[in-house]
């Protein structure tokens, strides 16, 4: 997570934005998201956001045009979330993430 990160290497990807945002949530959560990408320290990012959250709207769209191409699994909770489907999503993300160590790169990162 952003908090065993450096606060220098958080900033310098929220840096490059158009427009850096407000939020210290968001600019720490996206600093952290691209920062593990190219860094190649995940092969994934799962973000697990509450339904109705604002600012987690604005962290999943900068995440997902920052990084097209890289396996992203977005959880919406709420009160009527049951855990079956969350398992079942995750399960699935990884069986993709699987597949596409086996260069099956026709695979959407979409999860």
């Amino acid at each position: 997570t952003a908090e065993f990160t450096q606060e220098d290497i958080l900033a310098r990807e929220a840096d490059n934005l158009y427009k850096r945002p407000f939020w210290t949530f968001v600019r720490e959560n996206y600093g952290f998201a691209l920062n593990s990408a190219k860094e190649k320290k995940v092969d994934g990012i799962i973000y697990v956001s509450s339904f109705n959250c604002g600012t987690d709207s604005v962290i999943i769209e900068l995440i997902k045009n920052g990084l097209p191409d890289f396996p992203f699994l977005i959880l919406k909770i709420d009160e009527h979330t049951g855990e079956a489907g969350i398992n079942t999503r995750i399960e699935a993300f990884r069986d993709m993430l699987e597949r596409r160590l086996f260069n099956e790169s026709h695979i959407s990162t979409l999860g």
